[in-house]
C-alpha cells in the first residue's frame, strides 16, 4: 500500500504532450523548449529550433532587430 501522504500529490504530476513547431513530434512539456514569444515548441535538441528559425530568418531578424537595435 503506498503511503497516503505521496498519494494526494499524484492528481499533481502532469505528463502532457506537445507536438513540436518544427517536426510535429509529440513528447512531454518537460522534454521541449518553449519560445515565449511565439508560443510554440520545440524538441529538445537544437536541430530542431535551428531549423525552424533557418527556415524563418526574416522573422527571426525582425524580432531580433525590435528588440535589440
Amino acid at each position: 500500500m503506498r503511503n497516503g501522504n505521496i498519494d494526494r500529490f499524484d492528481s499533481y504530476i502532469v505528463d502532457e504532450s506537445e507536438e513540436c513547431a518544427n517536426c510535429g513530434a509529440s513528447r512531454p512539456y518537460s522534454d521541449m523548449i518553449f519560445d515565449e514569444h511565439a508560443e510554440h515548441f520545440y524538441c529538445d535538441n537544437t536541430r530542431c529550433f535551428e531549423e525552424w528559425a533557418s527556415d524563418n530568418l526574416g522573422d527571426v531578424i525582425e524580432y531580433y532587430f525590435v528588440m535589440n537595435c
